[in-house]
């Protein structure tokens, strides 16, 4: 399953588990910073940070962590819930970057 988080300006990252590892991923074309380069994103999101997770955008732990994803972008916060996870609020184990 993958989920579509819903950011600003019609961007979106996806979410997804494979062998209970949850990564969110992201693309950006064009970068103005990069001098127009193209830019991927993938972080990994340890299960340790699910409770925090669940508790900042107070949704039910008992429902699975990409439904509450999904949950998220549908309330217009998936904006906020990306920029955590890029800026640290939310911790992620494993950051890959690719430029090309």
């Amino acid at each position: 399953m993958t989920v579509e988080i819903k950011g600003k300006f019609g961007k979106s990252n996806f979410a997804s588990i494979d062998e209970g590892i949850l990564t969110v991923m992201w693309e950006d074309y064009n970068v103005p910073i990069l001098g127009g380069r193209d830019i991927e994103c993938t972080f990994t999101i340890p299960d340790s940070e699910f409770a925090d997770i669940y508790a900042r955008y107070e949704i039910d732990p008992e429902i699975p962590i990409l439904e509450a994803f999904q949950i998220i972008s549908d309330s217009d916060r998936g904006h906020q819930l990306c920029t955590e996870m890029a800026d640290g609020t939310i911790k992620t184990s494993e950051k890959f970057f690719w430029e090309h």
